[in-house]
């Protein structure tokens, strides 16, 4: 069992990283780590890849658990300091993208060689029409692999869903004109799902996606509210895993825009 001390020796004294995040979102990344190894069976492959990994947080988690990362980002993340000790440190892989939304942008990544693809906190970011990523993630992924995304509960208590006064002032829910005038487009939550939203998604990607684990999760420092544990939809987070048993149809979506 891997724990939180354990998570922030890895980063302590190693440079620049985030060390509020990292704290604030510790359990998020061990919870994650733990939900989904407790139901993967290892001798399917321990080869991860972490899309939009950033400080390596929830890549250092996996690596102390045994799995072997391959963490991607913007190069200006992989430039920091904290990044490059701790990579070091865990051995984990860094590939650098440009630019995810352009065909090939993981083309440094072999086709057929990742066990495991993960997406943490990742989906509720893409400004972009997402399918060439898509089509990236089923090429780098091998058959009988499974992908895992987390992101933030559309329909949690608090979230933006439950903008009262914005929805009778006929200003809509969801993300605000005032965030997508000042805020930069991939620093916020640009569009958060519900568990079946997110499903949908996955299910119009490809036949060869099949959603075998869907939760609603809380995984702050904070407990269940009484009426969460009766209602789970009103929980913060979402994780979701997506077998690949197959690749014989492709992504099949053919994007509008």
């Amino acid at each position: 069992m891997i724990t939180r001390d354990e998570l922030m020796q890895v980063f302590r004294g190693r440079g620049d990283t985030d060390v509020g995040y990292l704290e604030a979102h510790s359990s998020r990344f061990l919870n994650t780590y733990h939900r989904f190894d407790s139901g993967w069976d290892r001798n399917a492959g321990i080869r991860l890849l972490d899309i939009g990994a950033h400080w390596l947080h929830q890549s250092a988690v996996f690596s102390l658990g045994g799995y072997q990362v391959t963490a991607t980002d913007v190069p200006i993340t992989f430039d920091s300091e904290s990044v490059q000790a701790v990579a070091g440190l865990l051995e984990i892989e860094l590939l650098s993208y440009t630019d995810l939304s352009a065909e090939g942008s993981l083309s440094a990544i072999s086709s057929d060689s990742m066990n495991i693809v993960l997406m943490a906190e990742i989906i509720e970011h893409i400004t972009f029409n997402p399918v060439e990523l898509w089509k990236e993630i089923y090429r780098v992924i091998v058959p009988g692999g499974r992908i895992v995304i987390t992101t933030p509960n559309y329909y949690r208590t608090g979230g933006k869903a439950w903008e009262w006064r914005r929805f009778l002032a006929g200003l809509g829910s969801g993300i605000s004109v005032r965030e997508i005038l000042n805020t930069p487009t991939m620093g916020h939550h640009w569009k958060e799902f519900s568990l079946g939203e997110l499903q949908h998604y996955i299910d119009l990607l490809s036949p060869d996606f099949a959603c075998v684990k869907g939760e609603y999760t809380n995984d702050s420092n904070s407990k269940d509210r009484v009426f969460q544990k009766r209602f789970k939809w009103l929980l913060p987070g979402i994780h979701l895993e997506v077998d690949v048993a197959e690749k014989s149809s492709g992504i099949t979506i053919i994007p509008d825009w």
